[in-house]
C-alpha cells in the first residue's frame, strides 16, 4: 500500500528580528523548534541552522525540511533577521580646548588629534567634520562637531568646544594731554572741556570706556587726576590718565616773580594773566606785577621764550599797554616803553637771526620782520617822547 500524506507541519517559528550584540556584528539566536509530525511516522528532520547558532547583519532562511518513512517530505521555513541599531562609536574625542588668541589679532589656529570612527558592523562609517585641525578660529566659543554615519544610517556625534580667550588689553588711539586752564582770582572753579580718548580692540568690538570725569565737569582750583578705562568683552582693562590743572593767573604770576622758575613762560602768564582779568579793574598790586615782570625780563640775560614771535608781540604789546594804561607818572611809562622795546628785540633777533635797527629809531621797524605784527597808539606815543 503506498502513502502519500505529506508530514504535517504543526507548529513553525515566526520570522524573527534580533539586534546584534553590543559591539558586535552579530548574535546568538534561540527558537522552539518546529513540531512535526506523521501518519506513518517521521524518518528524518534537517535543518540549515539550530537553535542557538550564530547569525550576522541582514536576513538568513533557517529552513527545517521533515521526510516520513514513506519519502513523503514537507519544509518548515522562517527569516532571522538581524539589525543593526547601535551608533557608531568614536576614540580619542577631544576634549575641550581653550587658546590663547594670536597677539594683536582676534582669531588663534587650533589644532586637535582627529577622532577615529568605529562601528559594530566592522565597516568604518563615513565620517564628516565641519572643521579641521590647523583651522582659524575666532574669539570666544566655537562647536566642532565630527559626525560618524554607519551602514544602517545610524548617526554618533563627537563634539567639543574651542575657546579662542582674548589676552590682549584694548587701546587708545588717541590721547587727551594734560589740561591747564588759568583762571581769574575772582574765581575759583571753571568748567574745563577736552577730547576724550577713544579705545578700540582686538577683538574689533568697542570696549566700554568709563572715567572718573567728563569734558565740561567743573574743577576746582588745583590739580585733579582724570583716568579713562576701556574694558573689553573679556574683561581686559586699560588706563588713560591726564591732570587738569587750574591755576589762578596773577597767583601764578606774584609766584614766579618771588619765588623764580625755570620751566614756566613768564610773558604767556603775564599775558594769561590780562586777558583773564579783562571785564575787572585790576588792582594795584597787580599792575605792579606785571610792571616788574617787563623790567625784569628786559633786564635778564636769558632767552625770552620760543613761541611765534606774532603771538608772542601781541603779547607783549598787550601787557604793556595794560600798563601804561595806569601809570600815569611819566618816567614810569619811559621806562615801560624801553623795556618793552628791549623784549621785542630780543623776539625778533632769535625767530628771525637780523640784526635789529639802532633803538633811536621807530620801534615799529624793529619788527616789520614779524607778521602782521602791530605797534599800539601807545607806544607811538610814548617813542615820540623818547625821540624827543
Amino acid at each position: 500500500m503506498e502513502y502519500k500524506e505529506l508530514p504535517e507541519v504543526i507548529y513553525c517559528p515566526a520570522d524573527i528580528t534580533i539586534e546584534t550584540w553590543y559591539r558586535s556584528p552579530y548574535v546568538n539566536v534561540t527558537w522552539t523548534s518546529p513540531n512535526i509530525t506523521d501518519n506513518v511516522g517521521i524518518l528524518e528532520i534537517v535543518s540549515n541552522y539550530h537553535s542557538g547558532d550564530v547569525f550576522h547583519l541582514g536576513v538568513t532562511t533557517v529552513v527545517y525540511n521533515a521526510t516520513d518513512t514513506a519519502l513523503n517530505f514537507n519544509h518548515c521555513h522562517f527569516t532571522i533577521t538581524v539589525i543593526d541599531v547601535e551608533k557608531p562609536y568614536f576614540e580619542n574625542c577631544s576634549l575641550d580646548i581653550a587658546v590663547p588668541n594670536v597677539p594683536g589679532s582676534a582669531y588663534s589656529n587650533v589644532t586637535w588629534t582627529i577622532p577615529t570612527a568605529y562601528d559594530n558592523s566592522r565597516i568604518p562609517p563615513h565620517v564628516t567634520s565641519d572643521a579641521d585641525p590647523g583651522d582659524v578660529f575666532p574669539l570666544y566659543d566655537t562647536i566642532v562637531t565630527y559626525t560618524a554615519v554607519d551602514e544602517s544610517n545610524n548617526v554618533e556625534l563627537c563634539r567639543f568646544k574651542v575657546t579662542v580667550y582674548d589676552v590682549d588689553f584694548p587701546y587708545f588711539t588717541n590721547f587727551t594731554d594734560d589740561v591747564q586752564v588759568f583762571i581769574d582770582s575772582i574765581h575759583s572753579n571753571v568748567t574745563v572741556d577736552w577730547d576724550p580718548p577713544y579705545p578700540a580692540d582686538n577683538s574689533g568690538v568697542l570696549p566700554l570706556l568709563e572715567s572718573t570725569h567728563q569734558p565740561g565737569d567743573t574743577f576746582q582750583i588745583g590739580v585733579t587726576m582724570v583716568t579713562y578705562t576701556a574694558t573689553d568683552e573679556t574683561g581686559n582693562t586699560m588706563t588713560h590718565t591726564f591732570t587738569v590743572t587750574i591755576r589762578v593767573a596773577f597767583t601764578d604770576l606774584r609766584t614766579i616773580l618771588f619765588n623764580g622758575t625755570d620751566d614756566v613762560d613768564i610773558l604767556q602768564v603775564s599775558a594769561i594773566a590780562v586777558n583773564r582779568g579783562k571785564g575787572r579793574d585790576l588792582t594795584d598790586n597787580e599792575i605792579d606785577d606785571l610792571e616788574v615782570m617787563l623790567l625784569s625780563m628786559s633786564s635778564a640775560s636769558e632767552d625770552i621764550g620760543n613761541r611765534e614771535p606774532k603771538v608772542m608781540t601781541e603779547e607783549l604789546i598787550n601787557v604793556t599797554t595794560t600798563v601804561i594804561d595806569r601809570k600815569k607818572n611819566m618816567a614810569q611809562q619811559i621806562d615801560i616803553v624801553l623795556a618793552s622795546e628791549i623784549l621785542l628785540k630780543k623776539i625778533v633777533t632769535r625767530q628771525t637771526n637780523t640784526t635789529v635797527k639802532k633803538s633811536s629809531e621807530r620801534v615799529a621797524s624793529n619788527i616789520e620782520l614779524v607778521e602782521n605784527a602791530v605797534w599800539s597808539f601807545h607806544f607811538e606815543t610814548k617813542e615820540k617822547l623818547l625821540d624827543s
